[in-house]
């Protein structure tokens, strides 16, 4: 296996394929670079592809806006929530694979230095289904893996945001 095969293999989506298998997959990504302060993803843009960060460092961030009368301010800002660098073999853009029609994405990506990334499309995926099922089921089952997760750690977030606002909340009610 060459040193982009193995670097591919160690994405989570990419988990127990054969190297024909990753060979397919190679064949349908596209190459992107991506300079520092460009997104490759804008929160509320409408997209079908996955991104996989081969190279370089970006920073996911999302809009919030909180009522006044939390301290919020009117027009919504930009909060940095994570940042990946390619040794984290992070991928974005997984919502938009899986349905029929693009969907709206929830994040704002942006390379904080350069960045190498590879796009797989949902018609990628499509041609995949139709030439080899087992290979299509692999791969949806490891995204399902991958969503799984990320759906766990939000709702650990969610209830440590909970839990923080009802205490700021009963803090402000009994002052």
């Amino acid at each position: 296996m060459n040193k982009e095969f193995e670097l591919l293999a160690a994405f989570p989506i990419f988990s127990g394929l054969a190297e024909e298998e990753l060979k397919r997959i190679t064949e349908l990504l596209r190459p992107l670079r991506i300079e520092p302060g460009e997104a490759v993803i804008r929160e509320g843009e409408v997209g079908n592809q996955l991104y996989l960060l081969m190279e370089g460092q970006v920073a996911v961030s999302i809009r919030i806006a909180l009522p006044a009368q939390l301290g919020g301010k009117a027009t919504p800002e930009e909060k940095g929530l994570v940042k990946y660098s390619g040794d984290d073999h992070a991928i974005f853009g997984e919502h938009g694979l899986l349905g029929e029609e693009p969907a709206n994405r929830t994040a704002t990506i942006t390379a904080l230095t350069p960045c190498r990334l590879f796009e797989f499309s949902h018609n990628d995926l499509l041609r995949i289904v139709q030439e080899n099922p087992l290979l299509a089921f692999k791969l949806i089952q490891n995204l399902c893996r991958v969503l799984a997760e990320r759906l766990r750690q939000a709702n650990q977030d969610i209830a440590k945001l909970t839990t923080v606002l009802s205490l700021v909340l009963e803090h402000r009610h009994s002052s």
